[in-house]
């Protein structure tokens, strides 16, 4: 413990420091309380004495009478040795505390729970629980894998016995069949032997029924196999099948998407080449000075006849070109 916790082992040796010097101070103060309760003790008992001779108290002994003690002076001793008893017995127990912890207590002895951080001791209590948590849960599935060896160990004890019950039946039924063609034996065997033979050939042909009941189980577990094997394939193909539908109408729409951009690409650009006044012929006139070339010829010359202006800036005409397309190569 000491060697995991340092920390708590240099506590423990200023602790034990601490207490050494705190004993030490209480011895002293022990010493100082019995020489001042001595010499106050007999400061009392002379102030008494002096007080019962001035005449305030009875303590004087005239050989007539027995000697009377002064009661102020009684009181006083009385009230400071309770106090020095009571205090005598904080000490001594506050001493034998100390002496037990220092004499009778080594600090690499002492339980070091006691200084463990509270987080530190829940996180050990719940590793705790999760470890017997986790040695039940072991013990559990160890006695489930026994109980199914054991289980698995008494069937196949059942099947050996029922191969060799089926053994012997058979053989009796085989013995059996040998009378049936051999009429002197046939009229030799007993009634025992003949009602053998029947209880065999009867259990014989329980075991085939029991085998062709299971045989068909098999064949209607391998068809209902066979048959939800054939729904799941069936269920994927049309799953895939809907997922590839779903995937050629995302591409149909993008490609309807994209043809509608292009269309509408074309629709500017053919707009972008017409006249801005009819919108129908294409731009072919250059108006001078300003240079604008976004009308045609004959939508300009219809407008120089009301106003010879730019339409576009409003400046004044002093000419118009016309301009025609390139023609194409003859190479």
């Amino acid at each position: 413990m000491a060697g995991q916790f340092p920390a708590g082992h240099a506590a423990l040796t200023a602790l034990a420091e601490l207490a050494h010097a705190r004993l030490a101070f209480t011895q002293r103060h022990r010493a100082g309380l019995d020489a001042g309760t001595s010499s106050a003790a007999a400061g009392g008992s002379a102030g008494a004495n002096a007080h019962g001779a001035n005449g305030h108290g009875v303590n004087v002994h005239n050989g007539e009478g027995p000697m009377i003690p002064q009661p102020a002076g009684a009181v006083q001793n009385a009230l400071r040795r309770q106090a020095t008893e009571e205090e005598e017995a904080e000490l001594a127990t506050q001493e034998e505390e100390e002496a037990l912890f220092l004499g009778l207590v080594e600090p690499d002895e002492i339980d070091m729970m006691d200084f463990i951080d509270p987080e530190a001791e829940e996180f050990d209590q719940e590793k705790e629980l999760q470890d017997w948590e986790t040695a039940q849960r072991d013990a559990e599935l160890a006695a489930e894998a026994e109980r199914a060896e054991n289980f698995a160990l008494q069937q196949d004890m059942q099947d050996v016995g029922i191969d060799t019950d089926r053994h012997r039946l058979a053989q009796i039924v085989r013995e059996g069949a040998q009378w049936l063609v051999d009429d002197q034996a046939f009229f030799q065997a007993t009634y025992a032997q003949m009602a053998q033979v029947q209880y065999a050939t009867q259990q014989l042909l329980e075991n085939v029924h029991q085998g062709m009941q299971m045989a068909m189980e098999i064949e209607r577990a391998a068809n209902l196999e066979e048959a939800v094997r054939a729904r799941t394939e069936a269920a994927i193909a049309a799953e895939t099948h809907r997922m590839q539908m779903a995937a050629v109408k995302t591409q149909a729409n993008q490609c309807k998407a994209q043809m509608t951009r292009l269309q509408e690409a074309l629709e500017k650009e053919k707009d972008r080449n017409n006249c801005k006044i009819c919108f129908s012929r294409t731009k072919n006139a250059v108006l001078l000075p300003c240079l604008h070339a976004d009308y045609c010829m004959q939508c300009i010359a219809e407008h120089r006849k009301r106003r010879n202006t730019c339409p576009t800036c409003r400046t004044p005409l002093s000419g118009t070109l016309e301009c025609r397309p390139a023609a194409p190569d003859d190479d």
